[in-house]
């Protein structure tokens, strides 16, 4: 069972939040670990439209600084759309 626990929401722009959270997952060659994880989530007309994953928060804000630059969005969102969640899959 892969488990996170959200443990607090950074809201980096209108439509991007920054979620961090303790997380069990998989490896890639087998076996689990457990740890900090990043969810860089992006927002399209108030849902969740794209998700991307980092170990380290740098490198999720650097992804971000490297896509806002070139992104548009049809609309905006209310920050407080995102409340604090526990994710399980």
């Amino acid at each position: 069972m892969y488990r996170a626990e959200v443990t607090e929401i950074e809201w980096l722009d209108q439509h991007t939040a920054l979620t961090s959270a303790h997380a069990r997952y998989a490896l890639e060659h087998g076996g689990f670990a457990e740890g900090k994880v990043y969810w860089l989530d992006e927002f399209r007309c108030g849902l969740i439209w794209r998700v991307q994953v980092f170990k380290h928060t740098a490198e999720a804000r650097k992804a971000h600084a490297d896509h806002s630059s070139a992104s548009v969005y049809p609309s905006q969102i209310a920050l407080n759309e995102l409340p604090r969640r526990r994710r399980e899959v």
